[in-house]
């Protein structure tokens, strides 16, 4: 009796194990991207060229397959690519081979097609790109004609990535809302804080605008400007000096100014386009008060007495 039931028990491991073996999926996916991981969505949906695909085929059966991407974020973000996509070519994995194939060799994805799911969508179909947050990235082998999984579903053929927005400028001088006293020559030394991770050769543009009336919220005509503006230029240091060169300010105006960070190879991206925050000031007539009424009793003396050495 327990030999018998031994022998029930010994069949039907082995018929689980037989049917998990079959069930495995033939082929095994594994994605990389390298940092640092761009906001543009069809990087990911297109296999951009820092994307690294590995493809193992644990079979005798030579496969020609597609492959389809997956990414969702933590903010609400989700997008896949459609069922139906047919790339102009398949990838071929021959049995039992390992395949490394390079994102920068599947210019046949460029024309995929894609669903976007989430709170900004209507923003992604005008510039592609995704918000800063945490994202899971997953890519599966499909069959090229039949769209059967040939690779496990998710979590297999996952990878997270952490899609990082640049700091924007912080203005650190003049000071928000101060005032600043004229001086002969022109001379304003305006600085901000380089946002951390930024590059050496990020471009600063700055704009500053006159504030009309001069109770008016910095921000309106910073954002109401004409074309040009007071003045406009665009440096790589942080920070900038305002002399006699540049266009006079005018004593009891009030000026707003603002500081926008771009990369100039594209691949970093900022806070609020870049754009700091817009800070105001007030041009005074206070360079007169470097001479005080101590000052002028100190000069009155000095030149009484000195007439009386000399002479």
């Amino acid at each position: 009796m327990k030999a018998t039931n031994i022998r029930n028990l010994i069949t039907c491991l082995a018929f689980v194990f037989s049917t998990n073996v079959f069930a495995q999926s033939p082929l095994i996916v594994n994605m990389q991207v390298l940092p640092p991981y761009s906001p543009v969505l069809a990087d990911y949906m297109a296999f951009d060229g820092t994307s690294v695909i590995t493809i193992t085929n644990t079979t005798a059966t030579n496969y020609d397959i597609k492959l389809a991407v997956h990414l969702t974020g933590d903010n609400g973000i989700e997008a896949y690519t459609n069922p139906g996509f047919m790339p102009s070519l398949p990838i071929t994995v021959a049995p039992f081979a390992t395949r490394v194939v390079y994102g920068s060799e599947l210019q046949f994805y460029n024309d995929v097609e894609y669903t976007v799911i989430g709170a900004d969508v209507q923003a992604l179909a005008i510039n592609g790109i995704v918000p800063d947050g945490y994202y899971t990235l997953c890519v599966q082998a499909l069959d090229y004609f039949s769209n059967a999984e040939l690779s496990a579903d998710e979590p297999s053929g996952c990878i997270p990535i952490n899609i990082q927005y640049l700091d924007a400028p912080f203005l650190i001088s003049p000071i928000c809302g101060d005032s600043i006293n004229k001086t002969y020559p022109q001379n304003i030394i305006f600085n901000w804080i380089t946002p951390p991770g930024a590059p050496l050769n990020t471009q600063y543009h700055f704009k500053m605008v006159e504030v009309i009336p001069f109770n008016r919220n910095p921000y309106d005509a910073m954002a109401t400007a004409t074309t040009p503006s007071l003045f406009e230029t665009t440096t790589t240091l942080p920070l900038l000096v305002y002399g006699p060169a540049q266009p006079p300010l005018e004593v009891d105006h009030t000026y707003a100014w603002q500081v926008t960070a771009t990369d100039p190879s594209g691949n970093l991206f900022f806070q609020n386009d870049g754009k700091s925050e817009v800070c105001s000031f007030i041009y005074k007539n206070g360079y007169i008060n470097y001479i005080n009424n101590d000052s002028v009793f100190l000069l009155l003396i000095i030149l009484k007495v000195i007439p009386t050495i000399l002479f």
